[in-house]
């Protein structure tokens, strides 16, 4: 028995085989996720906003009128103002890196300054508490997986 080889004309000549039946599916309609960014740089800088607000409001109400209240005050002050231009420059589009850095040194520098250098309870107790939400707030904005 001869095996019969297609050549070229046979293979011109010969239908194309039918598509096996499949019931067609129509297409997913896939809904959009937020991305988890929207949360945790909103947060985040929520956070901050909110330590360095309370901040402020210690360092012109609670702290006391004596010299060490006084130079507390002027710290603080300082570094509720590096705060407020970052929590600005972050909400343009500008690179978010070096201003989230900045948030994160300011908070690690308030918790060294309620440990060490502040002098009453009533300096170290608000200067400890926003140094760690801020440092907080900073870890939860550089977590943003596309910051």
């Amino acid at each position: 028995m001869s095996e019969h080889h297609p050549t070229g004309a046979d293979l011109e000549r010969r239908e194309p085989a039918p598509a096996p039946a499949v019931p067609s599916v129509p297409p997913r309609r896939t809904v959009p996720e937020p991305a988890p960014r929207s949360f945790s740089l909103a947060f985040g800088w929520t956070l901050v906003a909110v330590a360095t607000g309370l901040l402020a409001f210690a360092s012109w109400d609670l702290y006391p009128d004596d010299g060490p209240g006084m130079w507390a005050g002027y710290r603080d002050s300082l570094l509720v103002l590096v705060i407020a231009f970052s929590l600005a420059l972050l909400r343009v589009n500008v690179p978010k890196t070096p201003f989230i850095g900045a948030c994160g040194i300011v908070g690690v520098l308030l918790v060294l300054e309620g440990i060490f250098l502040a002098s009453t309870l009533r300096i170290s107790i608000p200067e400890i508490m926003a140094g760690v939400v801020i440092v907080l707030g900073s870890v939860l904005m550089a977590s943003a997986p596309d910051r």
